[in-house]
């Protein structure tokens, strides 16, 4: 392919590309792809892109940066370019249409169906998002626009419009006529919906039912009930929860009358669960999504600051803590010895608590309802690490500095602090559940930095109940 491609390149701009070391590039690299645009060459950039899926073209883009991603989108035939913008990425897919034209951008967004243009206009700000819409045919601004409205986190957000629906007095042939006159939107069809007269969800016809029956056979009698459906204003983490509980390909969804609106679809919650994992996660080490995309080392760091300030502040306030406890120092200087140890089994137990009950409600294993289970499981996992770590750090104090005191107070402080820590990073993710804040922010920096206080304080209490010195100056 690359060969037929130099046919159309200027001599000293071929031998700039040709390949050095006898193999046969797939595709071309950033320089090179930056000559062809700068040369004009769209026939041979096309041609070298056509072989690509559209989800290598939306990472070709992403790789290039936005300005000359952005210029490579242009230079390519619209419906490819609106198909490489509908897989992008959010905060890539911004970057790149904000050096974007518009007649760019609304010439790529006409090709797609509504959903994947409801997304990539859902970027758009201000004129420009009114623009592309108005420039949209007859049938897709009003589609388009009800996309818009609903949440972007929602089933309704993330849901399909382009929905194949039968009336419930229809027959085996009337769907079949249905299908064979469907638009390409509905080429991914799975199921087949059976509404009443008004618009209202009555049951699914698989395709297996439909090819095994005989043509006369009414809808009624091919249709499958009970069926599960979300409302529109789902959560899209829930929508994933129900699809995967029940093994579906396709979930109807409806509004508060019950009536079809648009499905949603095995691909689309593959995006939700890798958005979501990636949202946890990037949650759990004191960041956010906006990161992923960001070139920019000072706004990264401005995103990663606040946790890491809460850290600091955590580790001044135990240093302050340890300052109030300086008679005990000054008398048993060997406790300081161990601060870090206690410190750091607390971060460590409550980091993994944390973890597992996150990932517990996030899976639907875990409820509000039945709080108790997970907590009083972490608690007897606490117990036995603390008491496992606390012996052995008992037995090591005592063999190095030879004070049984010292050892007791830090094998019981280990226990301890493992104890605490394992309470508050299993009831923390369901207390901040419970006022609507997302769990994933109780692990990371703000459960270690909870964890290395109270362990220090629990250790320094410890220290001077046992050796008798509370309230000495």
């Amino acid at each position: 392919m690359w060969a037929r491609l130099m046919g159309v390149i200027p001599v000293e701009i071929r031998r700039k590309l040709s390949p050095m070391d006898g193999r046969t590039p797939d595709l071309p690299s950033r320089d090179e792809i930056i000559d062809l645009l700068n040369l004009g060459a769209k026939p041979a950039l096309r041609e070298a892109i056509a072989p690509l899926h559209a989800e290598d073209v939306a990472e070709l883009v992403e790789s290039l940066g936005p300005e000359v991603g952005s210029r490579l989108l242009a230079a390519l035939e619209s419906e490819a370019a609106g198909e490489a913008l509908a897989e992008m990425p959010d905060q890539a897919r911004e970057h790149v249409l904000e050096e974007m034209s518009y007649e760019a951008i609304a010439d790529a967004v006409d090709t797609l169906p509504a959903d994947d243009a409801a997304d990539v206009i859902g970027d758009l700000h201000g004129d420009q998002r009114m623009q592309v819409l108005g420039d949209l045919d007859v049938q897709e601004p009003k589609m388009v626009a009800e996309l818009l409205s609903y949440p972007e986190d929602s089933a309704g957000g993330i849901m399909t419009p382009e929905v194949l629906a039968v009336p419930y007095d229809s027959s085996a042939a009337d769907v079949i006529e249905r299908l064979r006159g469907a638009p390409t939107a509905h080429d991914d069809v799975f199921t087949v919906y059976v509404v009443d007269a008004d618009g209202r969800l009555a049951g699914r016809l698989p395709l297996q039912n439909l090819v095994t029956a005989a043509l006369a056979t009414p809808v009624e009698a091919m249709m499958e009930r009970p069926l599960v459906s979300c409302r529109v204003d789902e959560d899209q983490e829930q929508v994933a929860q129900i699809m995967a509980k029940y093994n579906l390909v396709t979930i109807p969804i409806v509004d508060d009358s019950e009536r079809l609106v648009g499905r949603v679809t095995f691909d689309d919650v593959i995006d939700v669960i890798a958005e979501e994992a990636t949202e946890d996660i990037l949650r759990m080490a004191g960041s956010n999504e906006r990161e992923v995309a960001e070139r920019s080392s000072i706004r990264i760091a401005r995103v990663r600051l606040p946790w890491v300030v809460v850290g600091l502040l955590g580790g001044l306030f135990s240093g302050v803590l340890m300052s109030r406890f300086e008679s005990v120092l000054q008398q048993v200087l060997g406790l300081a010895f161990f601060v870090p140890a206690v410190a750091a089994l607390g971060g460590n137990v409550g980091i993994q608590s944390s973890t597992i009950v996150i990932r517990g409600m996030t899976v639907g294993d875990y409820t509000f309802t039945g709080v108790w289970t997970p907590i009083l499981r972490e608690i007897r996992v606490g117990l036995a690490i603390g008491a496992v770590c606390g012996v052995v750090a008992a037995v090591f104090a005592q063999s190095w500095l030879g004070d049984p005191g010292i050892g007791l107070i830090v094998g019981l402080a280990m226990w301890g602090t493992a104890l605490c820590a394992a309470i508050v990073g299993a009831g923390l993710p369901f207390l901040l559940s419970r006022f609507d804040v997302d769990p994933a922010v109780a692990t990371g920096p703000f459960i270690t930095t909870a964890n290395d206080v109270l362990g220090v304080l629990l250790y320094f209490l410890l220290a001077a109940a046992l050796f008798g010195l509370i309230g000495q100056p």
